[in-house]
């Protein structure tokens, strides 16, 4: 019930972000990327003042308002490009410079924090919008060249100022090998049964620090079994299909406007859902779905639409008010407990020997 109503929350979030008009999806767009470079700032005089003082700090404690510094590398995947789409379709002046600063201090972050799923991810992208595009590319891949290659040069010069070895943080292979393991067990889950061993259940038993397979394709062959695996990637794999061959057929216009930047950014996601858990945690699902209803808005731009206005936005009320309602009686069933938790879990709180919530951090609430 809670993965069912979280998934349709998010189909009704993505749903109503692409029936936004285009003013509203502009402003929407230009808040999103302010946020970013706020938070983008805050970091950089974090970081400035542990410079000035001489000090020694490790690079993941210098994140804030996450759990997980991977959750934050989840949402610069979706922002990057999206900072890219605003540096090139904004009116202002003032505001395609926001666009770049945020891109720029994206990539900064990101390789100060050895991301290397969410650096893969955008550079996959902008090479398949490069080769969709031809030559109508180069301003978008000029923008993401420059940012993304003066952020991580920076990035790696601030670790190397800190003594951190470049070569052994960008080699490590601990985690590529974690990984590994992982989707092993995801593998041995989907070749159970047909239909998976359940939403949620491959935390049903602690497998080291991970409550998911850091590969959503395999976590929905594990938990929904392989027919539902192959049908979403196959969707995916569609999807993307038509997005580029939208923008390919658009490039002339779309050179200097949001087109490439919104592309980039679906093929970023979901390349970096191989890699990641980036479609389990809570905020890179909501960047997630606002980046997949602005990419259906532009797709959608000049097809008029059949249905009428008042009726989309009365149903649309409807399944939101229906979404509300189970997530608040979900939630009020496991509130109302004197300690939270999911009774089915079988893992164990080492420190208070009481059950943790699978997949879900900090005894189940972000």
């Amino acid at each position: 019930m809670r993965e069912l109503a979280l998934l349709l929350g998010l189909v009704v979030l993505a749903a109503s972000v692409s029936r936004l008009a285009e003013e509203m999806r502009s402003r929407l767009l230009m808040w999103l990327q302010a946020g970013l470079l706020v938070y983008g700032a805050i970091f950089l005089l974090s970081l400035a003042m542990v410079l000035l003082s001489e000090g020694q700090v490790q690079s993941q404690e210098l994140v804030f308002g996450y759990d997980n510094p991977r959750f934050l590398n989840h949402v610069q995947t979706v922002g990057l490009p999206l900072a890219l789409a605003v540096s090139l379709s904004a009116t202002r002046k003032d505001l395609r410079w926001m666009g770049l600063a945020t891109a720029f201090l994206c990539a900064f972050i990101a390789t100060f924090l050895v991301a290397r799923a969410t650096l893969l991810a955008t550079v996959v992208a902008t090479v398949a919008v490069g080769l969709a595009m031809g030559r109508q590319a180069r301003p978008y891949v000029g923008r993401a060249a420059v940012t993304i290659g003066m952020g991580g040069v920076l990035g790696l010069l601030t670790l190397k100022w800190f003594g951190v070895s470049v070569m052994e943080a960008v080699g490590n292979t601990a985690s590529a090998n974690a990984r590994l393991l992982l989707w092993r067990y995801a593998l041995d889950d989907a070749a159970q049964s047909w239909l998976g061993v359940g939403p949620m259940h491959f935390s049903r038993v602690p497998r080291g620090d991970a409550a998911h397979p850091h590969n959503f394709y395999l976590q929905t062959a594990a938990e929904l079994g392989w027919p539902a695996a192959l049908a979403l990637l196959a969707a995916v794999l569609y999807g993307l299909w038509c997005l580029l061959r939208r923008l390919r057929a658009r490039r002339e216009q779309e050179a200097q406007a949001w087109g490439p930047g919104l592309v980039a950014a679906c093929i970023a996601i979901a390349v970096d859902a191989g890699l990641s858990g980036n479609l389990v945690m809570p905020l890179p699902q909501v960047w997630v779905a606002i980046a997949v209803g602005l990419a259906c808005a532009w797709y959608k731009a000049d097809t008029p639409s059949e249905v009428p206005a008042r009726r989309r936005v009365s149903v649309g009320h409807l399944a939101v008010a229906a979404i509300m309602a189970v997530h608040l009686g979900v939630a009020w069933m496991e509130y109302r407990q004197p300690s939270p938790h999911l009774s089915a879990s079988r893992w164990i709180n080492k420190v208070e020997g009481q059950e943790m919530r699978p997949r879900y951090w900090l005894h189940g609430w972000f």
